[in-house]
């Protein structure tokens, strides 16, 4: 991987400030996106790691002819939706373990529980 050019921006900038003050300095949270080359293609990188190794990472590619503002603000969208998701996501497995974790053995298991779109979701991820 070859680092070609260290990108910022506002969510950047907040999204630091929130793991500054929500997690302890210990866990040493780093937050990085930068236009960057691997084998030949050039693309944007967001990676989010920790003193324990790699926590998130997202990549899109540039096609020919592209520059990086033709895809900036569709890729920074895709973060800030995994972002969520994954945030939603821990908290509903957790809102349910604090239940009782048979009861969510029982349901993730259920026909039924596949069908209804919004646990699908949650649960397939």
């Amino acid at each position: 991987m070859k680092r070609i050019e260290t990108r910022e921006n506002e969510f950047l900038v907040q999204f630091r400030t929130i793991l500054q003050n929500s997690f302890p300095p210990a866990l040493d949270f780093k937050v990085d996106y930068y236009l960057g080359e691997d084998k030949g293609v050039r693309g944007l990188y967001f990676t989010m790691t920790s003193r324990f190794g790699m926590i998130f990472t997202r990549v899109k590619a540039l096609e020919s002819g592209q520059v990086v503002y033709d895809i900036e603000e569709e890729f920074m969208n895709a973060v800030i939706n995994d972002l969520i998701m994954n945030g939603v996501t821990l908290l509903n497995v957790n809102a349910f373990e604090s239940v009782n974790l048979a009861k969510v053995n029982k349901e993730v298991k259920a026909k039924l529980f596949r069908h209804t779109a919004p646990r699908k979701f949650l649960f397939l991820n």
